[in-house]
């Protein structure tokens, strides 16, 4: 890996082999920012009434994740375009329906290159039935807007059943287009993750996964643009 590094620095490597650089590397960096999530959470846990306060870092940490991700994705490849991954209540859209109605709509993070909207993601702590069907709904309505958009969501806990996801997907025209549990195996609620005695590290290979995602969804629009 070291040896691929310096050779990235010398900018002698095939595109092939900067990807697996910069996918390990922001990996990692997920990884990192994850433990002093969980370490700050641990902290929080031994105060009274904290559930509250847990369940909205546990929320906003997959929002920060998502941004991350993009953030470091964009640098590291040195992308000249402009590259946001925007707070949704913060940049609610309008979307009219098939008969002229409208509403404002948004989902949990919005990114945007070249201020083109070009993916949304719906961050969880876990994903279960009724959180799906939600991320479904939201899926649908932005495809409604313009169908070139991406739609993913990002959990860190599974907790949704396998045939429960194919009929939403049935129901909903496939409209989310890849899930990503960054965690491995399935939530237990007795069993919550902020605590100590039953945290979970992050899966390596199921975050490379969503980096990898990421970047091919960036080189892609990289490409269009430049066209």
């Amino acid at each position: 890996m070291d040896e691929l590094c310096d050779l990235l620095a010398q900018n002698t490597l095939n595109e092939k082999d900067k990807d697996y650089i910069i996918v390990e590397e922001v990996t990692q960096e997920i990884i990192d920012f994850y433990e002093n999530c969980c370490n700050e959470q641990d902290e929080l846990s031994k105060k009274d009434n904290s559930g509250g306060q847990l369940r909205s870092k546990r929320g906003h940490m997959v929002e920060m994740i998502a941004e991350i991700t993009m953030n470091a994705l964009s640098k590291r490849i040195n992308c000249k375009s402009v590259v946001e991954c925007k707070k949704g209540s913060k940049d609610c859209i309008e979307i009219k329906s098939p008969n002229g109605f409208s509403k404002m709509h948004q989902t949990d993070r919005h990114c945007y290159l070249n201020n083109i909207l070009t993916l949304v993601i719906e961050c969880k702590s876990y994903l279960d039935s009724c959180y799906y069907e939600r991320a479904c709904m939201d899926a649908k309505i932005f495809k409604q807007h313009d169908n070139n958009i991406s739609c993913i969501v990002l959990s860190l806990e599974d907790s949704l059943r396998y045939e429960t996801k194919n009929f939403y997907d049935d129901i909903f025209d496939n409209c989310i287009d890849s899930v990503f549990y960054l965690c491995e195996g399935k939530r237990s609620s007795s069993k919550p993750i902020y605590k100590k005695e039953f945290k979970k590290m992050l899966n390596k290979d199921n975050v490379s996964m969503y980096v990898k995602y990421l970047l091919k969804h960036l080189r892609f629009h990289l490409v269009v643009d430049e066209e």
